[in-house]
C-alpha cells in the first residue's frame, strides 16, 4: 500500500507548473540575502519558516524544477502513510491499518498537497508522528519518548501554527483518561513540560503575532 501511494505521489510530480504560492515559497528559498531574510520574513508572515529553510536545504544541492520544488512535500506524504501505518497498527491491529493506509493513499486533498510546494503535506506527516510517540509515551512512560514528543511539538510549531491544535487534542485525551483514573502522573508532567518547552521555542517569533 505505500509502495501504491509512493507511486501515486511521484507519478506525475513535476507534470503541472508552478503555481503563486509554490512560486513565493520558491522565490523565498532561493532568495539572495540567505537564511537571514527567510528568518525576518517569519516574523511578518503567516507561515513559520522551517519548511522554507529545509526547501532551501534541498535546492541547494538540486537543480531548480517542478520536481525537486515538490520533491520535499512528495516525500512528507509518503511518510504519512507509513506513521499512518504504525499508528493504526499498533491502536487497532493489521485490519484497519490496512483499510486506514488505502483510504490515505488514495485520499484526493493528501495526494494534491504531496504535490505542491507548501507546508501542509509536511504538517500531515509530523501531526501523525506526533500523535504515535505521544500515545505511546502515555503507554511506556518512558521519558525519552516525551523529550521526542517535545521535538515534534516543536517542528510542528516551526512548520504551521495551526499545528499547534494538536496541543488541545492531546489535552483532552489525557483529561479522559483521568476522568478514567487511567493516567499516569508523569504523563501529565511530560505533556506539560513539553507545553512550556513549546512556549520557549516560539520565543523567537512573538513578532508574527504583534
Amino acid at each position: 500500500l505505500i509502495l501504491f501511494g509512493t507511486a501515486l505521489r511521484w507519478g506525475n510530480l513535476g507534470a503541472q507548473p508552478l503555481w503563486f504560492d509554490e512560486l513565493y515559497t520558491l522565490r523565498l528559498a532561493t532568495n539572495r540575502g540567505g537564511i537571514g531574510t527567510i528568518w525576518a520574513n517569519a516574523a511578518q508572515d503567516l507561515h513559520p519558516p522551517l519548511y522554507t529553510l529545509l526547501q532551501r536545504g534541498v535546492l541547494t544541492f538540486l537543480p531548480i524544477t517542478e520536481f525537486t520544488v515538490r520533491w520535499l512535500s512528495a516525500v512528507a506524504g509518503v511518510f504519512a502513510l507509513a506513521v499512518l501505518a504504525r499508528y493504526l497498527l499498533d491502536m487497532a491491529g493489521p485490519g484497519p491499518a490496512h483499510v486506514g493506509t488505502l483510504l490515505l493513499a488514495v485520499s484526493p486533498f493528501h495526494l494534491y498537497y504531496s504535490q505542491e510546494a507548501r507546508s501542509y503535506a509536511f504538517s500531515v506527516a509530523l501531526l501523525l508522528l506526533a500523535a504515535l510517540v505521544f500515545r505511546r509515551a502515555v503507554a511506556t512512560r518512558r521519558p525519552r519518548l516525551w523529550l521526542a514528543h517535545g521535538l515534534c511539538l516543536t517542528i510542528l510549531a516551526y512548520t504551521h501554527y495551526f499545528n499547534l491544535f494538536i496541543i488541545g487534542a492531546e489535552f483532552v485525551y489525557l483529561v479522559g483518561l483521568t476522568m478514567r483514573q487511567q493516567c499516569p502522573r508523569q504523563a501529565w508532567k511530560g505533556f506539560l513540560a513539553n507545553v512550556l518547552l513549546i512556549g520557549i521555542a516560539l520565543l523567537p517569533l512573538v513578532p508574527a503575532f504583534l
